[in-house]
């Protein structure tokens, strides 16, 4: 008899940039719901908080241009400070990823979803992810993995 260990995947979310640059600014229109989002993340209701390559990208450069080159630089060692800790995972996007990115890109272009957020997506349907903390509205009615797309609430 031969025995084969199976290793379920851990449930994860996706964090997006328009999340984490709410959660960040006290004056942001939508702090106080990503402080309750990030709670019940933190509660372990999602699952570990994943970011990609191109989020912390995008999100630097945000933070960069909004609240200047200091602040930038914090919330970038801030981040990966947390993903060395072990309490978030940084995904490297991969050849596959941007493929399917531009693929999702192209699908996609009347939503105006940024190529950044396409490969989110195409993140989302490879590692089988269900939830995004988002308050960026392209991404409802997005089907993934033949299930609509999730957002943390």
């Amino acid at each position: 008899m031969i025995l084969i260990k199976l290793y379920m995947m851990p449930r994860l979310i996706l964090l997006d940039t328009s999340f984490i640059f709410s959660f960040l600014n006290n004056s942001d229109y939508n702090h106080k719901k990503a402080l309750e989002i990030m709670r019940k993340i933190d509660d372990g209701e999602y699952g570990k908080p994943l970011i990609t390559d191109y989020i912390f990208d995008e999100l630097v450069t945000l933070v960069l241009i909004r609240g200047g080159p200091d602040y930038a630089v914090n919330v970038g060692n801030t981040l990966l400070e947390e993903v060395h800790k072990g309490s978030i995972n940084m995904h490297y996007v991969t050849s596959k990823d941007f493929e399917r990115a531009w693929g999702y890109f192209q699908l996609l272009h009347s939503r105006r979803l940024s190529f950044t957020d396409c490969v989110s997506l195409a993140v989302l349907e490879e590692l089988r992810i269900d939830y995004i903390a988002s308050f960026d509205r392209g991404f409802d009615g997005v089907v993934i993995n033949k299930k609509p797309l999730k957002r943390a609430s």
